[in-house]
């Protein structure tokens, strides 16, 4: 199962949308109705992710969760780092290797921060 979001954190939210989504993809017979989506992806939260659900999870609840993509949307605009692209770039140009440094390590970095740039 994909770990539980409690602050966006550890995990990332990024991550933890990439792992529900998986799950609900493979294992699509499991999660048949909008239900039984929402009940998965809501029992994936913990903690203060939880309690941003509240609100909309109560019974009789103004404007309710209609499917799990209500939800994921909703956590999106909360955990979400929207200048995720800009810190990747601005990382990217402070990457120096130094003699004593790892080159895989900093392979490894120069890499990720190159794709996180684009």
């Amino acid at each position: 199962d994909p770990p539980v979001l409690i602050d966006g954190q550890d995990p990332t939210f990024e991550l933890w949308e990439l792992r529900v989504r998986d799950k609900l993809d493979a294992n699509s017979d499991h999660f048949p109705t909008a239900r039984q989506r929402l009940a998965f992806v809501k029992g994936r939260c913990s903690g203060e992710a939880a309690s941003h659900l509240l609100h909309r999870s109560r019974p009789g609840a103004a404007d309710p969760y209609d499917d799990a993509e209500d939800v994921i949307q909703h956590l999106k605009m909360i955990y979400d780092d929207v200048n995720k692209d800009q810190k990747a770039m601005s990382r990217f140009y402070k990457l120096q290797i130094k003699n004593s440094d790892n080159f895989q390590k900093f392979l490894s970095e120069f890499t990720y921060l190159a794709q996180e740039a684009e």
